[in-house]
This record gives C-alpha cells, sequence and structure tokens, in this order.
C-alpha cells in the first residue's frame, strides 16, 4: 500500500478483505510490521458498512493480543459501524456523475471530513481511512470511464492532499474474477490508483482439529513499488493473518507424513519379488501414466495436492530422495524407480527414539537453510510472525 494515495484492494466476498483491513487498523497504529512488510504508524478511520461495530471491535482486539502490540495501540484506531449507528439521510459519502462531477454529501462534509482532517493533522504521518465497501458508501455508474476515474483522481485524490492514507474495498465482478481482471466496471477504476491488489481465496484445509484457510495477495497495479504477490493464512478462526501454516499443515509437518507414506509403501512393495509389483507400489513425484503421485497420496493423507508437492520437493532438494521416471517406452528403469534413496536418505536415520515428526524435519530444513524457516524472522513460530 502507498502512503497519502488512493490504493484499492478488491476480492470476491469472504475474501478477507475487511479482516486485511482489521490487520492493518492494529499494525499500522502499532508501527509493527504486517505479512513481512513495514508499516509507517499513523492512526487509522474505519468506516465500514458490512459489518456491525461488535464483531470488528472483537476481532480487532483479538489481533492486538495476537500482535502482542501495547493496549494504547487502540487509542490510535477509529470505528465506525454505519450498519450499527444508522445515519438519518443515508451514509453515501459522494455521488459521481456520468461526467465525473464528484459531490459530497453532508454526511461526509459534517461528519467524515472533519473528523478525519483532524485526526491526519494529530499525527506526523497522517491518517489511514478505510472505506470498506466502494459500493455502499459511493454513489457512481462504474461502468462510465469519467465516473469511474473520477473516483480516484479527482475525490480521494484531493483527500490524500489533506496527508491522507486511503484503503477503498471492493467487490469485483464474478466475470472479472472469472477473466482474471479481478476489478468491476470500466478499466478506470483499477487505473486511477496507484495501487491496486486482489485477494484470493483459497480451499480451507485442515489437520486434526487444527484447520487453516491460504489466501493469495495479488498485486494489479503498483506504481512506484516493490512489493511482490505472496500467500498468506487464516488459521482456525483467529482474525490475525499469518504467513505461517497452521501447526500440523507447515511443509516440514507434510514432509514427515509423505515420508513415512513413501517408506510404508516402499516396504509393502519390496515384500514382493517381482519387480513389476516394486515398481507399481512406489511412489513418484508426478501423476503421469498410472504413477502412484502426488494427487493419491495427497488424498491418502487428506492434504492438498501442491503441499504433498511442495513436501516431495523439498525432500528431493535435500537428497533424501531422488525421483527416478519410466524410460521413453513406459517400461521400469531397471531399478524400480519412483521415489528412490537419495544421497542423503541416512539424514532420516537418526540413532532410536528420535521420532520422524515435523519438528525433526524443520531442524532438517533450517540446517540447510530453506527459506521456509529461515524467512522471514529467522525461526518458525507458532505465534503470527510480526
Amino acid at each position: 500500500m502507498l502512503a497519502f494515495e488512493p490504493n484499492l484492494y478488491t476480492g470476491d466476498g469472504g475474501a478477507g478483505k475487511t479482516t486485511l483491513a482489521e490487520n492493518l487498523g492494529i499494525a499500522i497504529p502499532a508501527g509493527v510490521p504486517l505479512l513481512g512488510a513495514e508499516t509507517l504508524q499513523m492512526p487509522v478511520f474505519l468506516l465500514v458498512a458490512e459489518d456491525r461495530y461488535g464483531p470488528v471491535r472483537d476481532n480487532m482486539l483479538s489481533i492486538r493480543q495476537a500482535l502482542g502490540v501495547p493496549e494504547e495501540t487502540i487509542k490510535l484506531v477509529h470505528l465506525l459501524s454505519v450498519k450499527s449507528d444508522r445515519i438519518t439521510n443515508g451514509h453515501v459519502l459522494a455521488r459521481i456523475d456520468d461526467d465525473g462531477v464528484v459531490t459530497s454529501t453532508a454526511f461526509a462534509k459534517e461528519c467524515i471530513y472533519p473528523h478525519l482532517f483532524r485526526l491526519a493533522a494529530s499525527h506526523p504521518n497522517g491518517a489511514l481511512w478505510v472505506i470498506d465497501p466502494l459500493e455502499d458508501l459511493v454513489s457512481l455508474n462504474r461502468n462510465k470511464d469519467a465516473a469511474a476515474g473520477a473516483l480516484s483522481r479527482r475525490w480521494l485524490a484531493e483527500i490524500c492532499r489533506q496527508r491522507v492514507t486511503v484503503l477503498v474495498n471492493d467487490h469485483p465482478s464474478k466475470a472479472s474474477m472469472a477473466s482474471g481482471a479481478n476489478y468491476g466496471g470500466s478499466v478506470q477504476i483499477k487505473n486511477g490508483f496507484p495501487f491496486a491488489a486482489t485477494i484470493i481465496k483459497g480451499d480451507k484445509t485442515w489437520s486434526g482439529t487444527a484447520s487453516q484457510r491460504e489466501l493469495t495477495f495479488e498485486i494489479l497495479k503498483g506504481r512506484y513499488t516493490d512489493e511482490a504477490d505472496f500467500t498468506f493464512y487464516r488459521v482456525g478462526k483467529s482474525p490475525a493473518f499469518s504467513l505461517h501454516r497452521a501447526a500440523g499443515l507447515a511443509l516440514a509437518d507434510n514432509m514427515a507424513r509423505v515420508f513415512a507414506y513413501v517408506e510404508e509403501r516402499r516396504a509393502s512393495g519390496a515384500v514382493s519379488a517381482h519387480v513389476e509389483d516394486a515398481y507399481a507400489a512406489r511412489c513418484h513425484a508426478n501423476n503421469l501414466g498410472q504413477h502412484h503421485g502426488p494427487a493419491l497420496i495427497g488424498e491418502a493423507l487428506e492434504l492438498p495436492e501442491v503441499y504433498v508437492k511442495d513436501a516431495i520437493k523439498a525432500l528431493c532438494g535435500l537428497g533424501v530422495y531422488v525421483s527416478k521416471k519410466l524410460d521413453l517406452r513406459g517400461k521400469p528403469p531397471r531399478d524400480p524407480g519412483g521415489l528412490l534413496p537419495g544421497d542423503r536418505f541416512s539424514l532420516c536415520e537418526p540413532p532410536g527414539g528420535v521420532p520422524l515428526d515435523g519438528e525433526f524435519f524443520h531442524d532438517l530444513l533450517r540446517g540447510f537453510g530453506h527459506p521456509e524457516v529461515t524467512q522471514p524472522n529467522g525461526e518458525r513460530d507458532r505465534r503470527p510472525p510480526y
């Protein structure tokens, strides 16, 4: 997000736009990093229209505890829910006609602007204003180029001149999500914002009673910034987002489960004296042909296929396994093939009593400097790495 500029976050309903704004609403007033990125300390004013005051407040209190920031941080957070506090003449902030002429409402001029500008003037870094969501708080025909462009270039740009950083949350159209554009209406909606990104909601994954939802922050437009796309997680019901997976679903945990599964199948295949039977029982690094690859391993372990692929890639990268493939005629090589012990397989033959669990593989990854456990904070932590 760019300071003192209009910023746009899009995402389907339930993708986590409001929850990310709540995380920002605690990290920024505290001046602490969020999801590996530094923040510029300033007070925050959240204006929300889809959620009631109580749930948003409770989420932010939980996030404050998870981040471990001082209680005084809450004093820099200003929250108004127009769903809880009804506005007599409506809560629309501005109306933008098809020619791009902006008219601020009495609600904006008499209630919102004075408070926002006083807040920005009270701090050397100004203030962050969150508008969530656009469609409930601004009236415009987003399919008209002039109106779409005026949203950020005229209305919000003028507000930013008062040392205000603006974050607008918006729902993209279903068609735009299907096409990968991830914004709704005229292209000028996106073009007018110096920074635009979308949050893509992944599947929910379970490991025992632990659960997580994978989310992707994908940059649509990033002027003056070198930020990159990244993946983060909502672990369980906690509103505090994390760069780390839930306990039991981290890379090291998945490596332990995949390794145990592969070795069990290797042992069962080795019982037969027939090469073909031994070959058929092996696990493989891909799903080609009749291979018992990541898709079937994931099904057996109740893990997403991509998690299994990541585990196999890490195991091969460490030299624990080497992947043998079929020859061009589709026949097994002289050795039965599959995921075979590599040069460093002995690393997984520790002295008796040492369990080959997630902690074992975590230490193994750390010993080889794997980025999963050496970045961003050098250690895996069960708390969010802020």
